[in-house]
């Protein structure tokens, strides 16, 4: 901070202000509460009088500055917005009114965002229920410039975040229209989708989708996949031996990714415990199939058992397994299985129906350059979201780093 600007205590500055109202059980109350991480004070709820067990609440002002008892060491304060004047909070929160003809409301709301201020924050008592009392809030301090300088620098920090939060803004609504374009099943699970997953699923519905030159469409019946070719009872072939179990929960939607792989001994085997896996093959879950919880069988679970909720697939000479289970990942062959399945809470697609979707066997040279295309693809994709979640650490540290500098007379 500038050598010029004298750090001054809030005591200086600040006026506790406990004004309590008996709460009516015939009105409705808003109720405020600070968000973490000094991120600002929000309204909490709207709640009738006579469900408040606590008679006795405070009244907020516009411009009071709010501290939370036990919060405060995790940045629970800010300043009450004009809007929320005439709302409510217990007693575990503290009111300080602010004198403006010595520091403007607005700075001091940037000023608590600040390291410098935040680290100054001594709660005491456990490390769950520290916390911080009145006098100690006074004690704290903030560096003074005149009110002039106040406000040039509250104009200065307004209008470079403003800029910000307009570009993030923008940013993250394109991101939220391209997934509401590209995910319009709207299943549970599939917005949640990354970045590099959405990139995938629109690449591969340009390969599998109905306009592209490769097709050679055939039925799964037709098509020479070998499908639940081994079944297996380990409570009989193998009552005392170990054996590993893959559940539908196990594959990560979308990804495929192998979350987790349960051991059982043969006598313990669950109910569904039946299909066999081998290396290389396909499994999907039959099971709402539109989360596309499908994987390639990897060597560690060859000839070990998965639930009888996936379609184990087996691949004849002429077909890819890697292509294949790129496009069971497509729309194009999950629309097919929502089509498909039957039952509410449980929705599925049985056997029968599924050896009647439609599949593209293109010659294996060409299975193989497509899957070498999107296999590279997937490995940029997921290089590009770590690039995006970076950034958006980056971005995050745009704030602090403005205040900091301001704060430091460098704006």
């Amino acid at each position: 901070m500038p050598s010029n600007w004298p750090l001054v205590e809030l005591g200086d500055l600040l006026k506790l202000r406990n004004q309590f109202i008996i709460i009516d059980d015939s009105m409705s109350y808003r109720r405020v509460t600070a968000k973490l991480q000094a991120k600002g004070i929000v309204l909490r709820d709207e709640i009738e009088g006579r469900l408040l067990k606590i008679k006795k609440q405070q009244l907020c002002k516009g411009g009071d500055f709010l501290v939370a008892e036990i919060d405060a060491k995790v940045g629970g304060f800010g300043i009450v917005p004009n809007e929320l004047e005439g709302a409510i909070v217990s007693s575990h929160y503290f009111l300080f009114e602010v004198d403006e003809e010595q520091l403007q409301r607005e700075y001091l709301g940037y000023f608590i965002r600040t390291q410098d201020f935040q680290k100054q924050i001594c709660a005491r008592g456990s490390t769950n229920y520290a916390s911080i009392r009145p006098e100690k809030v006074l004690e704290l301090k903030v560096p003074l410039p005149p009110l002039l300088e106040q406000h040039r620098i509250v104009q200065k920090v307004s209008e470079i975040i403003r800029g910000f939060d307009e570009i993030n803004g923008l940013r993250k609504h394109l991101i939220k229209e391209a997934r509401n374009r590209r995910c319009q099943s709207g299943e549970a699970g599939i917005k949640s989708a990354s970045e590099a997953d959405i990139i995938m699923r629109t690449i591969r519905n340009e390969i599998f989708g109905l306009k592209n030159p490769i097709r050679s469409v055939v039925s799964i019946e037709e098509s020479g996949l070998f499908l639940n070719k081994e079944t297996r009872n380990p409570e009989i072939t193998e009552p005392n031996e170990d054996f590993l179990y893959l559940d539908i929960s196990g594959v990560e939607g979308i990804t495929g990714r192998i979350l987790e792989i349960k051991k059982y001994k043969g006598y313990d085997a669950p109910s569904r415990a039946r299909r066999v896996m081998r290396v290389g093959d396909v499994i999907i879950s039959t099971v709402r199939p539109y989360l596309r919880s499908f994987t390639i069988v990897p060597p560690n679970l060859d000839n070990q058992i998965c639930s009888t909720g996936f379609a184990v697939f087996t691949c004849p000479p002429g077909i890819e397994p890697s292509f294949l289970l790129h496009q069971f990942l497509s729309d194009f062959f999950v629309e097919q299985c929502i089509q498909k399945m039957q039952g509410g809470h449980y929705p599925a697609i049985n056997v029968s129906k599924l050896r009647g979707c439609k599949i593209l066997v293109p010659p294996k040279e060409k299975q193989l350059a497509i899957t070498a295309f999107l296999d590279s693809l997937q490995v940029k994709a997921i290089e590009l979201g770590k690039l995006q979640a970076e950034t958006e650490r980056e971005i995050e540290q745009l704030v602090p780093n403005i205040l900091n500098r301001a704060f430091k007379g460098e704006l």
